[in-house]
């Protein structure tokens, strides 16, 4: 084992051998960080101080919620009524297939076979 794995496991076990696996050695004191009590207070009080929070309730969630979002009202202006309807070539195939086939047969005839 390396010097620097070798610092890993003493300072994060082997679970920080892991995450020096998936994210590079020299990105596993960031991982902790990142993943702390300390910073994730940090990431919610500038979240909440920024306003992000009240934008994204209101933008999201109320206007889904107070009706200024109507789902029901979408615009298909882009289909056309012919192409709902069953054209002359569907209705000439007969009626669906509902069973699998007993027999069995070839799909392409070789005619070295």
């Amino acid at each position: 084992m390396d010097e620097q794995k070798r610092q890993i496991y003493d300072r994060y076990g082997s679970v920080g051998l892991q995450i020096a696996e998936q994210f590079g050695e020299e990105n596993v004191g960031v991982y902790y960080c990142m993943n702390s009590t300390v910073c994730r207070v940090i990431g919610t009080i500038i979240f909440l101080l920024t306003c992000c929070c009240f934008c994204c309730c209101c933008c999201f969630c109320c206007c889904n919620c107070c009706g200024k979002l109507d789902r029901e009202q979408e615009d298909y202006g882009d289909v056309r009524p012919e192409d709902l309807e069953e054209t002359e070539e569907q209705k000439d195939q007969g009626p669906p297939v509902t069973q699998q086939p007993t027999t069995k047969r070839r799909l392409h005839s070789n005619p070295h076979a």
